[in-house]
């Protein structure tokens, strides 16, 4: 059978959008989050975000590169969400500089 997959903007979608934006505190984020995802999951999510810090303070992408292990493609694509993105990446990271 073929997997289905899920657009950003299906009820599914964001059903779990809404859910997470109801958990009460981080512990119980980290709870669903490692239900939800695998190790590697996680992991690259948590690379990605590491990027994203990193490309926001103008860290070049050769050090970047050398600090996380991430393919310049990955970095790049990063980049790119920060830049032309939702805004997500932007916000998330103001929150935390706060």
């Amino acid at each position: 059978m073929k997997q289905k997959k899920y657009s950003s903007t299906s009820k599914a979608t964001k059903e779990l959008y809404e859910l997470i934006s109801k958990l009460k505190n981080s512990k119980d984020v980290e709870k669903l989050l490692r239900d939800l995802l695998t190790e590697s999951e996680l992991s690259m999510i948590v690379q990605r975000w590491e990027i994203a810090k990193m490309v926001e303070d103008d860290v070049p992408y050769q050090k970047i590169w050398s600090k996380t292990g991430a393919g310049m493609t990955t970095i790049s694509r990063v980049t790119q969400k920060i830049l032309y993105g939702q805004g997500g990446l932007k916000t998330a990271i103001n929150k935390v500089k706060k």
